[in-house]
């Protein structure tokens, strides 16, 4: 008998126990945050871009408040531009907005985790690509980026 109540008795504590929460999702404009290297750059459709000593030394930093800035390193030399950034997570299709220098890039994100696509176009008087690829003749650049973890910052 003490058995069957002590079994009753655990039954009823692990079916009377919470279930554990799923880990609330965390809004693109707070994910975005931190440091992003490049992982490749297609341009019109074909596998491209600057130079690879150039977009290996590239980094992009989104902060809160939509700033950011790119670091470019390449020779020993350092260059860092401010800019901004503008997130619609709701839109049809998730767009972007990267100001430099007064000027607008409009385009499409993807968030995923540890990776950021971005599809821009080549020019501020363009209009906002209407996909996230590069096709040939578009004028779009497909920009794959990575987070960068805490050891590799570090190492830099």
């Amino acid at each position: 008998m003490r058995l069957l109540l002590a079994l009753l008795f655990g039954t009823t504590l692990l079916l009377a126990a919470p279930v554990p929460k799923e880990k609330p999702k965390v809004k693109d404009d707070e994910a975005i945050l931190g440091s992003w290297k490049i992982e490749s750059f297609d341009t019109d459709g074909a596998p491209g871009g600057p130079p690879k000593e150039l977009i290996d030394g590239i980094r992009f930093v989104f902060e809160k408040d939509g700033k950011m800035k790119m670091t470019m390193n390449m020779n020993g030399k350092t260059d860092e531009q401010a800019g901004e950034f503008k997130l619609d997570p709701e839109a049809k299709l998730k767009t972007i907005d990267l100001t430099n220098h007064g000027q607008v890039a409009k385009g499409l994100y993807e968030l995923d985790g540890d990776t950021l696509k971005l599809a821009i176009c080549d020019s501020p008087k363009s209009d906002r690509p209407t996909e996230l690829k590069a096709k040939k003749d578009s004028k779009v650049a497909l920009v794959v980026f990575k987070r960068v973890k805490e050891e590799e910052k570090k190492d830099k």
